[in-house]
């Protein structure tokens, strides 16, 4: 609908939401695909967690 009334703005935005929820899927598939993986080793395990933890959040940034 935004497409048919040419709302730009509301079409940015949306564009990144949902290109942020496949980037969000993908981490999560990816630790699934780990946690498989490792089955019930929980040195790796601890691996997994701490670098799960490094991880550094980043603020989206939304241009209008």
């Amino acid at each position: 609908m935004a497409e048919e009334v040419k709302d730009r703005a509301t079409m940015s935005y949306m564009n990144w939401f949902v290109d942020e929820q496949v980037e969000e899927e993908a981490n999560a598939q990816d630790i699934i695909a780990k946690l498989k993986m490792i089955n019930d080793d929980k040195s790796a395990l601890y691996l997994l967690d701490k670098d799960l933890l490094a991880r550094v959040f980043v603020a989206p940034v939304i241009k209008a």
